[in-house]
């Protein structure tokens, strides 16, 4: 029993510790990725392909793993979180350097006047990027609204659609990206992955605990069977010995008890005469 009883909790612990390091696993990956990515993320600079490419494979990474682990359900709501909000956020990045770039290409007009609206627009707009002033953002805002893009007739309609339409996107959204930083930043991720390694861990430590009750109690077991087993044959052996020993008495007994008859067989009577 003892033998039977230990053996299946060695192989069930075995099986809980197989189950603990696939759950530890991609959780030590993402404790060592996250910093990197969340670097990576707020220093953004989609201008460099190479980074927007780096960037790119990191956040592949971090979500295969944050799709892997099995943690509790406020974990991983708050890893889905950070994921959602680091897309959006890379989303909204490089859609508000596409269009600052659009805004900044020189354009070469033959309406002095416009060219001159659509520069001032862009001094104001950097203005406003640089330094994300208030009354800055109202004066560009009170500028663009003033600006008619409807009127068909006006030459480089285009060009000032585009300018006027991508400076509105830049405005309205440029102060999102802020929020979406103070957000990545305040997401305590790395300390909810640390936490939840800390308690896998915990359970990895009960397991072993268990593992070696079971390897302890196996060995215990076999040991026991293997007394057990001498035991027997010893009393086996003892068992044969007596009966050994009380044929080999019952046979002498038989032997003397016959070899008296014999004698008294043979022994002559008081008158000389033997029996017949």
């Amino acid at each position: 029993m003892l033998f039977t009883l230990s053996s299946s909790l060695w192989v069930i612990s075995l099986k809980e510790n197989i189950s603990t390091d696939t759950q530890l696993n991609p959780l030590s990956a993402l404790e060592q990725l996250i910093p990197q990515h969340k670097v990576e993320l707020l220093n953004a600079n989609f201008s460099d392909q190479q980074h927007y490419d780096q960037l790119a494979q990191l956040q592949s990474e971090v979500e295969a793993l944050i799709f892997r682990v099995d943690v509790s359900d406020t974990s991983e709501q708050l890893l889905k979180d950070y994921i959602e909000s680091s897309l959006s956020y890379i989303q909204l990045t490089s859609m508000l350097k596409t269009s600052q770039r659009l805004i900044s290409e020189n354009t070469q007009l033959e309406n002095t006047q416009l060219t001159e609206v659509i520069d001032d627009i862009r001094l104001k707009m950097f203005s406003f990027i640089s330094t994300s002033n208030r009354t800055e953002h109202a004066a560009l805002m009170t500028m663009l609204n003033g600006v008619d893009i409807n009127n068909e007739l006006q030459p480089n309609r285009r060009d000032l659609q585009l300018v006027k339409l991508h400076s509105l996107f830049v405005l309205e959204n440029y102060e999102l990206t802020a929020t979406y930083r103070q957000k990545l930043i305040g997401l305590p991720v790395v300390e909810i992955i640390i936490l939840e390694r800390s308690l896998l861990q915990r359970q990895i430590r009960k397991t072993n605990i268990k593992k070696f009750a079971g390897i302890f109690g196996t060995i215990l077991g076999l040991v026991l069977l293997f007394i057990v087993v001498i035991k027997r044959h010893e009393y086996a052996l003892i068992n044969t010995a007596e009966r050994h020993k009380e044929f080999a008495t019952n046979l002498m007994d038989m032997l003397g008890n016959h070899g008296g008859a014999v004698q008294t067989a043979l022994t002559p009577d008081d008158d000389g005469n033997r029996p017949s």
